[in-house]
C-alpha cells in the first residue's frame, strides 16, 4: 500500500460485518500469510500468462478462465461421502486448426514448493477419484487434463520425485 493521507484501506467495521454474517457473509478480516499471498500472486501470474496465449497462437479464438471457487468441483466420493476438489484454475481453450474446431480442457494445480510429496499425492488421488465419478464427463464429454505448474529452488526434484511416486503407485 501506498504511505501518506493518500493511503487507503477499506473494511467493514464490527457492526458491518455483524450485518453481513447475519446473510451468510463476510468473515472477520485478516492479513493473509507471506505464503497464501505468494501462491495467490503465482496463481495470479499463471492466468496472466494463459491470457497472453492467443498473441502467440492464433488457431485459439477464446479462452475462458474459472478462479477459485467457480473452478472448484462438488463430488460424491465412492461411499456416497460429499467431496469437494479445489483446483487453482480450470481452463478451457477453444480454437481451430486445420484439423477443425477443439476445446481444451484443463486443470491447473499451482505448487510454489511449500506443500510435501505426501500432500501432494493426495491432491492427485482426489484428482481420480473426481475422474471416477463421471460429472465432469457427463457435463464436457471428456475430463480435463491435469497441469502442475511447480515452483520454488527445487522445483525439478520436487516434480520428479511426484513423477516418480506416482508410477509406484
Amino acid at each position: 500500500v501506498r504511505a501518506g493521507s493518500s493511503a487507503r484501506i477499506w473494511q467493514l467495521s464490527a457492526a458491518g460485518r455483524r450485518l453481513v454474517a447475519d446473510h451468510g457473509g463476510a468473515k472477520r478480516p485478516h492479513e493473509p500469510s507471506p505464503r497464501l499471498l505468494a501462491h495467490a500472486l503465482a496463481v495470479a501470474d499463471v492466468r496472466v500468462t494463459i491470457h497472453q496465449i492467443p498473441d502467440a497462437m492464433p488457431t485459439i479464438s477464446a479462452i475462458e478462465v474459472q478462479i477459485e471457487a467457480a473452478a472448484w468441483r462438488r463430488y460424491l466420493g465412492l461411499g456416497g461421502d460429499r467431496r469437494l476438489l479445489q483446483p487453482d484454475l480450470a481452463v478451457t481453450i477453444h480454437g481451430q486448426d486445420d484439423q477443425g474446431t477443439f476445446e481444451d480442457r484443463w486443470f491447473i494445480e499451482v505448487d510454489c514448493g511449500t506443500e510435501s510429496i505426501p500432500t501432494l499425492l493426495k491432491k492427485c488421488r482426489q484428482y481420480d477419484d473426481y475422474r471416477h465419478s463421471g460429472n465432469e464427463q457427463t457435463t464436457h464429454d471428456v475430463f480435463p487434463r491435469i497441469l502442475w505448474v511447480m515452483g520454488g529452488p527445487r522445483a525439478a526434484h520436487r516434480a520428479k520425485h511426484l513423477e516418480e511416486r506416482l508410477a509406484r503407485a
